[in-house]
C-alpha cells in the first residue's frame, strides 16, 4: 500500500514493546502520509501523522515502520495513562527514551493529540520515578517523612556497573526494588535481575522488594519494613 507506514501499537509489537491489550485484534498500524484515506476491505485503525523520513525505517516484507523512538512517543501519547506509565518504565530501562528526549518530542508537537498526556508523564518522571509503582512508593515515603533516599541510582562494584537501583539509601547501603512485570517481565530479565541482586548483596547492600499490591494494600507495613531495615543498618554500619 503506497504511502502507508506501520505505527503505534503494531509498530510497538514489531519492535518488541509490551502490548497493553494483546487481545485486541484490530491492527493499530497504518498511517497515510499526506491525505488521510480509508482502504477498502481492510480492518485497520488508521492514523494521520506528520512523519519525517528520519522517523521511518524499512521493515520486513517491504513494509515501512516508524522508528523505535517515534513509536515510543506515539504510544505514550495514545495509550491510556496507566499502560502509558508502564510502557515508560519499559522504555527507560532499555534506553529507548529518556526525559530529555521526551521533552524534545513535546516541544516538537505542542498542539498534537496526546501531547497533554506526554506533558503529564514528563512532569511525573522529573522526580526520578519511571513507573506507576515508583510514583506510589515515592509518595508513601514523602508522606511518611522518610528521607535520605535517591531514585534510580547506578550502583557499581569491582566488576563495574551492577545496575540501576529503584531507590537507594546510600549512607546505610539499603536498596529498594519496586517490582513490576512490565519492566522486568521476561524470563531472561528475571535471570538478569537475580544475578544483579546477588552482586548487590555481595557488595554489601541490603535489598528490599515491594510489589504494586504491597504499595496499595499494605502501605503502612511497607514503610515500617523500610524503617526497620534502615534502623538495623544504621546500627551495623
Amino acid at each position: 500500500m503506497q504511502g502507508v507506514v506501520i505505527s503505534h501499537r503494531t509498530a510497538a509489537g514489531l519492535h518488541g514493546f509490551p502490548d497493553p491489550d494483546p487481545d485486541d485484534p484490530v491492527p493499530d498500524c497504518d498511517v497515510t502520509i499526506g491525505r488521510h484515506r480509508r482502504h477498502a476491505g481492510l480492518r485497520i485503525r488508521p492514523h494521520c501523522l506528520r512523519l519525517t523520513e528520519a522517523e521511518i525505517q524499512d521493515g520486513a516484507c517491504g513494509l515501512r515502520i516508524t522508528t523505535p523512538g517515534r513509536t515510543a512517543v506515539d504510544c505514550l501519547a495514545d495509550f491510556t495513562f496507566g499502560p502509558a506509565l508502564d510502557l515508560w518504565a519499559w522504555l527507560v530501562t532499555r534506553q529507548i527514551l529518556d526525559h530529555d528526549r521526551l521533552l524534545a518530542a513535546i516541544a516538537s508537537r505542542p498542539s498534537w493529540y496526546g501531547t497533554a498526556q506526554l506533558r503529564r508523564i514528563a512532569d511525573l518522571v522529573a522526580g526520578g520515578a519511571v513507573s506507576h509503582a515508583e510514583f506510589r512508593m515515592h509518595d508513601l515515603l514523602r508522606q511518611a517523612g522518610v528521607t535520605g533516599w535517591t531514585a534510580n541510582v547506578p550502583v557499581s562494584d569491582g566488576q563495574g556497573v551492577i545496575g540501576v537501583v529503584d531507590l537507594l539509601f546510600e549512607q546505610v547501603r539499603v536498596a529498594v526494588a519496586v517490582d513490576g512485570w512490565r519492566a522486568h517481565g521476561s524470563h531472561a530479565a528475571f535471570i538478569a535481575d537475580r544475578r544483579r541482586e546477588n552482586r548487590l548483596v555481595t557488595a554489601g547492600y541490603l535489598v528490599l522488594h515491594f510489589t504494586w499490591q504491597d504499595l496499595m494494600d499494605r502501605p503502612a507495613e511497607v514503610i515500617a519494613e523500610i524503617r526497620a531495615a534502615l534502623a538495623a543498618r544504621s546500627v551495623s554500619v
